[in-house]
């Protein structure tokens, strides 16, 4: 435009007449007029046009200049030189004023002395050192020089080629932003990047001047001599801050190693394998590379190694149950191979059920030959099982059964069947022992006698054994139901883990509960209540007739039907014949028998219309009596009954009959049942309240209830055992002490009579003769062993069944059919049980109520407190021989508080130790508030038949002592033996309180000062029997006299203590008369004095010195010879 502009002002032509110099850098142009032109004229038209004036453009007149610009000037060439030069005449000739050079522009400026000097310099072409320079005219005020129409004569450099790394030409490239970084870079140093191929093996990159300063030629004129130059020296720059390390790889290695570089720790590097040589290239700046160096060098030498292992590496399989390969694991031992051979694999494939070995092949041997000893170190033992445990056993993966009972448990052991032979093996007698009892806890089969066989061909009972099955044997086989015979009898038997035996046990038991067809009589006498019940009770009748059949005889009421329903109609008839009352009345005048049958329809008319009652005439007289008459009845030696009878036990009219139960006393099948419905829900509930207070009976165990609606007083609940085959005398043996503790359990409670069924005969599968045999000596045995000591006078074996009745008559008959039979029994007084006297206690002060102290200073106090409670340095537990903490209450409310550890504690306390009662083992308190805890194996009370006794005596002694020994200043006692072992409650606390008096004593007590007796607060009887051992012993130690307790069941044996006399203390204790009294001994007017003496029999000091002189010379001459021949006497007076 501003070339029109000047154009159209000038009225120029511009090809010919002028032309225009833009000079972008100072935002200026410069015309030059060529030809003859007033320029104050054309300044003037120029300023004043509206277009130049619309445009903001100025115009003025550009002095001629006296300085030029020398381009292309050599290098090196000072400035005298170049002076000397342009005033040479050739040059121009001008004078030269001042010179400054630009060395970086390769140019000078040059200032001649007259504008003339410049018109002939600028005329002249100019060769210095035989190189062309280039001279323009230069403006000094304007600071720039004018090139002409032509432009200055400018060379663009050429491409400048920079060999580059591959490796890092192809992590810049991958990185976008470092590589924009590095383009910002240089195109501040007017040029750009040319970047190569990466795919290229020897890339090679172009520096190129940048194209977009060829609009701006001065400033292109300063760069160009210089640019290559500072590009090429600034691109190396850059570049030489990136590095390449190489390393020596394989193509499997980088194949292995992949993952790992592909983690953050790589970041920011490039890490590119080439496998046709064998390498790999980690790229990248410097500094990232020089830090990853070691660990990426460290990490090729490792996964290096570890590829050269593999390539040797070999894989064997090892046949090895799943249960066995856990153990390994479990216990150390897998863990002990590997330390050996650290680079072995070992793991398990459980499809095939092999153990996988990977490792060299001597590191592979080394474990083969390591598991294998293991294998044949293991300890192996047989387990007697029951046949239908061994069948379930059989009928399952015994693997499963292995982790399921052990292996999850943290118990190192197996179950194998060898041959129909069960065998545990384990890894130590711990892991054995523990086994043994999870098999014994966890599995357990249960047998139900089928009394109605039809049942078992049923479409109910295919039913429900096909719904247990599914339901129980979803996912794995966990329980197994057959059908079995034995003689006469059929069982369902159910063997399994023992959730589910439980559970299914009960489904079945109700099942055939419910089902099962039963007949039973029910004695109505006298037959006037049969009348009044069939006449007035129609209505009752026909209503319990719509369930079952309901038919009467001369004396019973004959009930058939479905067992609930049948025990339903027999408890509602019971409760009428209870509710009935009846008379009779004889009349023994003459006539009387006519008149009353003559007039006997007319008075029974009268009586049921008016009164509502029923006469009948009994013309045979009396009737029979309103038990039934017993089957067999013999009178053993000592006058006790035996007899037998058939009848519901239920009914029996005796103080105190013998229920069959289980360990849970859970009355849930067979005759418990039945007593259970007929006595009522509270007596579920006075069980449930006996196992929450001592916890789950064993076999053999009795205890006794209320009987809530039965005719008796108690009921003796006992628990008979399980059959077994493979444990006949076992078996035996737990039924005879189950009928013994059951006797001795009656006779303790002052009854007089006794009824007992055949004990686990029927859902516990015990044969039936086998069962009543063992009974019967059981009772013989008691017979011999009690005496004249035991309160019963008569014991009654009753069953429903003829044949078990018949059983009963028979073995009776045969073990005790020399006695004379049918013979009235005579109750026999029962005699007391003293104790051997021993030496009063040591003088005591008492506190208050429930502390005592002795001579010596040590404090016994009684506390109503749970043991787990106590915070004494000690504390006292009674254990059975199993040491299983989980039985009996004391132990069970320790172990709860202190934790399982306690249990594993005492165990190892235990190990290769004897357990026999009077055992004491050490344990720490574990989460007891306490430092020490002592648990002494306790013995059955055995009647002071043997040491039990003596047993406990010793227990006290050896814990006081070992508290004493370790320094300890308290100890906490439980009332030992009150609970199952059934010592009495009174002979417990003088013997507890005797051992501390006697410790007390005797020893010299320097460390223990308190002994605590706690009693559990709701055991109203214990407490009652230690608060009066207390007062007695504060009693004797005033009076000297010790009341010691009767172990008898009869009157109270010792006496209380009485003052007939000043000075006299009298007790009587059985027929004898004890008297403590102070006086002269030889006053005495007793048949027999003592004298305390020596060896010789001549003291002649205090006592014995009075009682020899008041003797006189004959008795100390007797006395003498008797010293020196050793011979102990009496002496006459």
């Amino acid at each position: 435009m501003l070339n029109l502009l000047v154009e159209n002002i000038s009225e120029k032509d511009e090809d010919t007449d002028f032309y225009v110099e833009n000079i972008p850098e100072i935002q200026s142009a410069v015309v030059t007029f060529t030809c003859d032109i007033d320029i104050p004229k054309f300044i003037r038209t120029f300023s004043s046009n509206p277009r130049a004036v619309h445009n903001k453009l100025t115009v003025r007149p550009l002095e001629e200049s006296r300085s030029v610009r020398v381009e292309n000037v050599p290098e090196n060439i000072s400035e005298t030189h170049l002076a000397a030069f342009f005033e040479n005449p050739k040059q121009g000739g001008g004078r030269v004023e001042d010179i400054v050079m630009l060395p970086e522009e390769r140019a000078a400026l040059i200032a001649f002395h007259d504008t003339a000097d410049v018109k002939r310099v600028l005329k002249k072409d100019h060769v210095f050192s035989k190189k062309k320079i280039s001279v323009y005219p230069y403006y000094p005020m304007l600071g720039i020089a004018l090139y002409g129409k032509d432009g200055p004569c400018i060379e663009t450099p050429k491409p400048i080629e920079f060999n580059i790394n591959p490796y890092i030409l192809q992590h810049i490239c991958d990185n976008e932003g470092l590589r924009n970084d590095i383009d910002v870079k240089v195109k501040d140093k007017h040029c750009e990047i040319k970047w190569p191929d990466q795919d290229c093996q020897d890339p090679i990159l172009q520096l190129i001047f940048s194209p977009t300063l060829s609009t701006h030629l001065r400033s292109v004129v300063k760069i160009v001599p210089k640019w290559k130059e500072e590009i090429y020296n600034e691109f190396s720059l850059l570049i030489s801050k990136f590095g390449v390390i190489e390393y020596k790889m394989e193509k499997s290695v980088w194949e292995a190693i992949r993952e790992h570089v592909s983690s953050s720790t790589y970041d920011g590097v490039l890490i590119k394998p080439d496998f046709d040589l064998e390498k790999a290239f980690l790229a990248g700046m410097s500094k990232d590379v020089t830090k990853l160096d070691s660990t990426f060098r460290q990490l090729v030498e490792e996964i290096t190694k570890q590829v050269e292992r593999n390539k040797q590496t070999k894989t064997e399989t090892l046949s090895m149950s799943p249960a066995l390969y856990q153990i390994m694991c479990n216990s150390g031992l897998k863990r002990k191979i590997l330390d050996q051979v650290p680079e072995l694999k070992m793991d398990y494939d459980v499809p095939t059920k092999k153990a996988r070995l990977w490792g060299l092949g001597d590191e592979v041997l080394t474990a083969k030959w390591e598991i294998l000893n293991i294998t044949q170190q293991m300890i192996t033992k047989p387990i007697q099982m029951n046949p239908h445990l061994l069948q379930f056993l059989m009928s399952i993966d015994n693997e499963e059964l292995s982790s399921l009972l052990f292996v999850h448990h943290n118990i190192n052991a197996v179950l194998e069947i060898d041959d129909g032979v069960v065998k545990l093996i384990a890894h130590s007698n711990k892991d054995l022992t523990e086994a043994e009892n999870q098999i014994k806890e966890k599995l357990l089969h249960r047998q139900l006698l089928v009394e109605d066989k039809s049942l078992l061909k049923s479409p109910e009972w295919g039913s429900l054994q096909s719904h247990l099955l599914q339901s129980f044997n979803t996912e794995k086989n966990t329980i197994m139901i057959e059908e079995s015979s034995s003689g006469m009898e059929d069982n369902v038997v159910i063997a399994g883990l023992t959730p589910n035996v439980l559970n299914c046990y009960q489904q079945v038991s109700d099942f055939l509960e419910k089902n099962t067809t039963i007949e039973t009589e029910i004695a109505v006498q006298p037959s006037a209540k049969m009348t009044f019940i069939w006449e007035e009770g129609k209505e009752m009748l026909e209503k319990i007739k719509e369930n079952i059949n309901v038919t009467k005889n001369q004396k019973n009421i004959c009930l058939s039907g479905p067992r609930v329903k049948v025990q339903e109609a027999a408890n509602v008839i019971g409760e009428i014949l209870h509710s009935l009352h009846s008379d009779t009345l004889r009349i023994e005048k003459p006539g009387a028998k006519k008149f009353c049958r003559v007039n006997e329809e007319v008075h029974a008319t009268t009586a049921r219309t008016n009164y509502h009652c029923v006469i009948r005439l009994d013309e045979a007289g009396v009737e029979d009596n309103q038990f039934h008459n017993p089957r067999f009845q013999v009178t053993l030696p000592n006058g006790l009954t035996l007899s037998v009878y058939k009848d519901d036990l239920c009914r029996h009219n005796v103080d105190v009959i013998v229920n069959a139960a289980n360990e849970d006393l859970k009355h849930i099948g067979g005759l418990a049942k039945a007593i259970l419905d007929a006595a009522g829900h509270k007596l579920q509930d006075d069980c449930d309240q006996i196992i929450r207070k001592d916890g789950r009976l064993s076999t053999g165990d009795s205890v006794i209830t209320d009987a809530g609606k039965l005719l008796c007083k108690q009921i003796i609940h006992t628990i008979g055992p399980q059959w077994d085959e493979n444990s006949h005398s076992r078996c035996e043996q737990l039924l005879r002490k189950s009928i013994t503790r059951s006797l001795q359990l009656a006779s303790e409670k002052n009854h007089s009579s006794i009824a007992i069924p055949a004990v686990s005969s029927g859902v516990f599968g015990f044969p039936l003769k086998l069962c009543v045999e063992n009974i019967v000596e059981a009772i013989w045995d008691y017979v011999e062993m009690s005496g004249q000591q035991s309160t019963l006078q008569k014991i009654h074996l009753v069953d429903m069944n003829d044949e078990t009745v018949n059983i009963f008559s028979e073995v009776t008959k045969a073990k005790c059919g020399n006695q004379k039979s049918a013979v009235p029994s005579t109750a026999m007084a029962p005699q007391p049980v003293t104790s051997a006297a021993q030496n009063p206690p040591a003088p005591v002060n008492r506190g208050d109520d429930n502390t005592v102290m002795t001579k010596e200073g040590l404090k016994i106090k009684l506390l109503q407190k749970n043991i787990e409670d106590c915070s004494t340095d000690v504390i006292v537990n009674s254990v059975g021989a199993n040491l299983d903490l989980n039985k009996g209450a004391v132990s069970k409310a320790l172990l709860s508080r202190a934790g399982s550890n306690m249990q594993q504690l005492l165990n190892s306390a235990s190990l290769g130790i004897q357990r026999a009662p009077g055992s004491m083992f050490s344990t720490s308190s574990c989460n007891l508030n306490c430092q020490e805890v002592l648990h002494v194996v306790a013995p059955p009370w055995d009647n002071e038949q043997g040491m039990s006794k003596t047993i406990l005596r010793i227990i006290i002694k050896n814990c006081l002592g070992q508290a004493e020994q370790n320094q300890r200043t308290s100890i906490s006692f439980p009332a030992i033996g009150t609970g199952n072992l059934g010592f009495p409650k009174d002979l417990v606390a003088f013997v507890m309180l005797d051992e501390i008096f006697q410790f007390s004593c005797k020893t010299k007590v320097q460390n223990l000062r308190e002994v605590h007796l706690v009693l559990h607060p709701s055991d109203m009887d214990t407490i009652k029997a230690f608060t009066s051992q207390m007062e007695n012993c504060t009693a004797a130690a005033i009076s000297g006299v010790t009341n010691r307790p009767s172990t008898g069941t009869g009157p109270t044996f010792f006496g209380t203590v009485t003052n007939p006399s000043l000075g006299v203390h009298e007790m009587k204790i059985g027929s004898v008369t004890y008297q403590v009294k102070t006086g002269d001994i030889t006053k005495e007017d007793t048949d027999v004095i003592v004298n305390s003496s020596n060896q010789d029999c001549t003291l002649c000091t205090g006592v014995s010195k009075a009682i020899l002189e008041a003797a006189g010379p004959s008795v100390v001459s007797s006395a003498a010879a008797m010293g020196k021949s050793h011979t102990f006497a009496c002496v006459e007076e």
